[in-house]
């Protein structure tokens, strides 16, 4: 009888991460972390700088996406959007 509870619960906790499929032509978004180290060049120090990131792009569409580069406190430090003929990119500054 408990081994049906546990199975039940454990069933709708999955059921709850679950996502809804995508429709044709749409994406979804991939997320991560990124470190970079910057060697030191001439007087400028060398400098570690950490993001994460969220990027999506869709090849049926010709290759068109977009990526945004986030701070460890949220902000958005920059972001790109390209599409066939026009690549946009923009910084936290404009």
């Amino acid at each position: 009888m408990i081994g049906r509870w546990l199975a039940a619960a454990l069933l709708a906790s999955l059921a709850g991460c679950a996502s809804p499929p995508l429709q044709p032509g749409e994406t979804a978004w991939t997320t991560g972390r990124l470190s970079l180290r910057v060697q030191a060049l001439g007087e400028r120090p060398a400098q570690n700088l950490s993001a994460a990131f969220e990027l999506r792009g869709n090849a049926d569409s010709g290759g068109s996406g977009e990526l945004r580069l986030i701070s460890p406190l949220g902000t958005v430090l920059a972001s790109a959007r390209w599409q066939p003929g026009l690549a946009v990119a923009r910084t936290s500054e404009g």
